[in-house]
C-alpha cells in the first residue's frame, strides 16, 4: 500500500514538473536598431533608394527617433524610418525582412518642437511574432473593425489583430487574433513584440 502511494505521488509530482516546464512560456521584447554605430546593420542590405517630400512621427512605432516618410516621386508611405546619415534614413517593410530602403530628404527635417501637453502616448510593438509562429506588422493607415475592435496588425491575407496587446500574467502577453475565412475571434499569445 505504501509502495502503491509512493508511486503515485511520484507520478503526480512528475507530471506536475512537466506542466510546470510547458507552462515557462513568456513574452520578449526587442527594440530594432537597425543603425549600429552610424552604420546600417549587418542584418540589412539596401535594396531600394528613393526621395520622400516630408517626414513626420511614426504611426506604426511610439519610438521618437522613427519616421512615418513619404515618397516625393510616388505614393509610397514609408513606416517604420529610422535615422541613418545625413538627411537620410532607413526604412523597413518589418524586423524580419531583410531589404531596407534608404530615403533621402528632398529638405532637411524641421526641429521637433517640444509639446505642451502631458498626453501620454501608448507605447504598442509595431510588429509581433505569435507562439503560432504568426509574423505581423502594425498597420498605419484606415482599417475596418471586427466586433467593435479595430484591425491594428496584419499577419496574412486572412489573418489579422485586433485592438492592443494585454498582459495576461507577469511577462505573458497576449492579443486577439481574427481569421476572416473562419470568422473566428480567439486569444494568441505573443512570443516576441518589436519596438
Amino acid at each position: 500500500m505504501n509502495k502503491t502511494l509512493a508511486v503515485i505521488l511520484i507520478c503526480l509530482f512528475s507530471l506536475s514538473v512537466a506542466v510546470a516546464a510547458k507552462d515557462n512560456f513568456h513574452t520578449t521584447s526587442r527594440k530594432v536598431q537597425p543603425i549600429k554605430n552610424g552604420k546600417l546593420s549587418a542584418l540589412y542590405v539596401v535594396k531600394e533608394t528613393d526621395h520622400v517630400a516630408q517626414c513626420m512621427e511614426s504611426a506604426a512605432s511610439s519610438r521618437s527617433d522613427v519616421k512615418r516618410c513619404f515618397s516625393a516621386t510616388n505614393s509610397t508611405v514609408y513606416d517604420p524610418c529610422f535615422n541613418y546619415l545625413q538627411g537620410q534614413l532607413i526604412c523597413l517593410n518589418s524586423p524580419w525582412d531583410q531589404n531596407a530602403t534608404v530615403v533621402q530628404l528632398n529638405q532637411p527635417m524641421p526641429n521637433a518642437v517640444p509639446t505642451t501637453t502631458s498626453v501620454v502616448k501608448k507605447i504598442n510593438p509595431w510588429a509581433m511574432e505569435l507562439k503560432s509562429g504568426e509574423r505581423c506588422v502594425a498597420l498605419t493607415g484606415a482599417t475596418s473593425g471586427v466586433k467593435g475592435e479595430r484591425i491594428n496588425y496584419g499577419c496574412t491575407t486572412t489573418v489579422s489583430l485586433l485592438g492592443d496587446p494585454y498582459r495576461l500574467k507577469q511577462n505573458v502577453w497576449a492579443i486577439k487574433r481574427y481569421d476572416s475565412q473562419t470568422q473566428e475571434v480567439s486569444e494568441a499569445l505573443i512570443a516576441e513584440m518589436f519596438y
